[in-house]
């Protein structure tokens, strides 16, 4: 074989991703999808003739800091639609609301008045200096302790960690984790119309240009090895598959089914991560003409302190097809447990009834606009992304052990490689940074240089 191959277990982002890179550095690519679709979190679904997404729903840093590492994908050019600059997200902690704009003059004009100059830029400082891609000392702070520190007024980190449901908030969520999620924020939010299936569209016709391949229905039952090596798959057909390396875009813990000879401690390691919180999320058709479109995300917390518990929930509107004013359809999400065995059909009914009730609380006119209500579930998700507990952010991560819960690309298999959210950071950015960082194994850290 004159050229190198590689194949890769799973069509997610970071999988088809990786996939892109490598074929365009003239590797062999074969991508392996065990499920009937690739993408992942990315993947939609229709109901009602509306096309809805499942995890993905808005990005920051579009034309910003992330703007280098999109271009190599392709994405910079997609139809990205921009939210509102004075508000990106309309902010209800209790019963009052905060407007997040984007910019950081923007911000500093709407927060310094409420939380005083000095702590305000002291916060942007540090988003600015994230940006940069320095920072990566504060692994080991803890986010919420920072923002506490920065301000007495708790308000103040309540407002900061308000979009909750960009990333998984907790008491030992590490600074550098957050900061990178808000730096990218500020600096604007994006929707994509059609969603998730536009973006995964552009990167399998990319892929495809550059010679890879992706196929569906493959199940990979084993990672096989030569000499210690990972030299190819044998997949649920018996059929094996040889390459010169491995890309695996699964979860971390996966791999112990697919390498039975995996070393013991790093087997023991990847099973005691824990796993964030899963994500339940009512799907809404509207009724025609019924309610105004919003081009914000609104967030929505009963309690101040449950911000940082994972409480709270997420209004996302979906732009309309038509570019009017109208909205066709929304998405309330929230953080939940795993659902219950018994019963699991009335309880989706009482929550999804729960959530549309809350956020009417907050959006006029959403109650009667209602036409028909689907749901997916922690459940769901880990039906069609095969993610343990169908979790939405990925591996915990802990500013207490940053060196534990921060996963290297590099597996204790040499020719083994990971890719995806568990490793470092979620969400698109996240996500694409991380498949690069995996492929500079293969073809050299320099490409991290050239690309960014």
């Amino acid at each position: 074989m004159s050229e190198r191959s590689v194949i890769i277990v799973g069509a997610g982002l970071g999988g088809l991703e990786c996939g892109l890179l490598l074929a365009r550095s003239g590797w062999q690519v074969t991508v392996l999808e065990q499920g009937l679709q690739p993408g992942g979190a990315f993947q939609t679904f229709v109901r009602g003739g509306h096309r809805f997404d499942t995890g993905f729903h808005y990005a920051g840093g579009i034309d910003g800091v992330w703007a280098p590492l999109l271009r190599c994908f392709s994405l910079d050019s997609l139809p990205w639609h921009r939210l509102d600059e004075e508000a990106v997200e309309d902010i209800y902690i209790e019963d009052r609301k905060y407007c997040h704009p984007s910019g950081y003059g923007r911000f500093a004009d709407a927060f310094s008045p409420l939380f005083g100059a000095a702590p305000v830029q002291a916060y942007l400082g540090l988003l600015r200096q994230v940006g940069e891609g320095k920072g990566h000392d504060t692994v080991g702070v803890s986010a919420l302790d920072y923002l506490s520190a920065l301000h007495p007024d708790p308000a103040f980190a309540r407002v900061l960690g308000g979009a909750s449901l960009r990333q998984a908030l907790s008491p030992r969520l590490p600074l550098y984790s957050f900061a990178r999620v808000q730096q990218a924020f500020i600096q604007g939010g994006w929707k994509l119309p059609g969603g998730g299936k536009t973006l995964i569209d552009r990167l399998l016709s990319s892929l495809e240009k550059a010679g890879g391949r992706v196929l569906c229905g493959q199940s990979v039952q084993e990672i096989l090895l030569r000499d210690g090596k990972a030299c190819g798959v044998r997949t649920a057909t018996g059929e094996s598959w040889f390459c010169d390396a491995v890309i695996a875009d699964i979860h971390p813990s996966g791999l112990a089914g697919l390498v039975p000879s995996l070393r013991k401690s790093y087997r023991e390691r990847m099973a005691s991560l824990q796993n964030t919180r899963g994500v339940f999320t009512t799907h809404i058709l509207l009724k025609k003409n019924c309610l105004p479109y919003v081009n914000r995300s609104i967030h929505i917390h009963r309690s101040a302190a449950g911000i940082w518990q994972g409480e709270g929930m997420m209004v996302h509107y979906y732009v309309p097809s038509d570019g009017g004013s109208r909205a066709e359809a929304v998405d309330i999400l929230t953080t939940c447990p795993a659902p219950p065995e018994d019963g699991y059909a009335a309880w989706k009914e009482q929550l999804s009834a729960a959530c549309i009730e809350q956020a009417s609380q907050y959006i006029t006119g959403l109650k009667e606009a209602v036409d028909q209500v689907f749901t997916s579930t922690p459940r769901t998700w880990e039906r069609y992304t095969a993610t343990p507990g169908g979790s939405a952010f990925g591996l915990v991560k802990d500013c207490t052990a940053p060196h534990l819960t921060f996963l290297s690309p590099k597996t204790p298999v040499p020719g083994l490689l990971l890719t995806g959210q568990n490793l470092a950071l979620h969400g698109l950015p996240g996500v694409s940074m991380t498949a690069l960082y995996t492929c500079s194994e293969l073809l050299g850290k320099q490409i991290i240089t050239d690309i960014l």
